[in-house]
């Protein structure tokens, strides 16, 4: 039985003010995790991949894992450069640009490639990815499943068009952790010179329940 853990939409919270304590652990290197305009802001400055802001779920470790999000990044010029990455079953450490261990999806501020990542021992490892999603400031909505080893994604806009049926892209991982949390960072570029920014809100995860399945199949830019 599904059951939704986890649930995020800064609604009324001051402008400047953290993410949500009860809620939320933040860690930035050159970076903001703060909340504007009733979304949680990641800002991170330009000239290094290291710089970051990180924001870590506090929630109890999950196995099937659902997330829905809605995101938006300020500019999509290649000067401002930067990923934006949500963790699913991740481990819960905040030290560097990525968890210990997790399976992770990563959008482009600049570029339109999804990506469908895992992380060991912070080892990040890019298991394959599609240009399905799109270069804009308009809102987007993600969502993403990890089930066994199984990581799926899709991203679409989520002011303008339906949600896609099926899944955009799909991918068998290694066997990394039985069951983790939700982290979202947004990592700089060393190529960038000026500052970026995504906001995040929405925010639902879901335990699937023992007995989830997801349908394996590597689908590139299907609906």
């Amino acid at each position: 039985m599904a059951t939704t853990v986890l649930t995020e939409t800064f609604t009324g919270i001051t402008n400047g003010q953290p993410w949500p304590a009860a809620r939320w652990s933040t860690a930035v290197l050159n970076g903001t995790a703060d909340v504007q305009t009733s979304r949680g802001r990641l800002l991170v400055q330009p000239a290094s991949n290291s710089n970051r802001a990180r924001s870590l779920a506090s929630m109890a470790p999950i196995s099937s894992f659902e997330l829905y999000a809605t995101y938006a990044f300020t500019s999509t010029d290649p000067t401002a450069a930067a990923y934006l990455r949500f963790w699913l079953r991740s481990s819960s450490d905040l030290v560097g640009s990525s968890p210990d261990d997790g399976y992770g999806v990563e959008i482009g501020s600049d570029i339109p490639r999804l990506g469908l990542l895992t992380a060991t021992a912070k080892v990040v490892t890019t298991q394959t990815s599609a240009n399905v999603a799109v270069v804009t400031t308009t809102r987007r909505a993600l969502r993403a499943q990890v089930i066994g080893d199984t990581l799926s994604a899709k991203t679409w806009d989520v002011i303008n068009d339906p949600e896609p049926a099926g899944w955009q892209l799909e991918f068998i991982c290694p066997p990394i952790l039985s069951s983790g949390v939700l982290q979202a960072v947004l990592r700089g570029q060393l190529a960038s010179t000026v500052a970026q920014t995504a906001t995040v809100d929405d925010v639902s995860v879901t335990d699937l329940g023992t007995g989830a399945t997801s349908l394996v199949r590597i689908r590139i830019g299907a609906a």
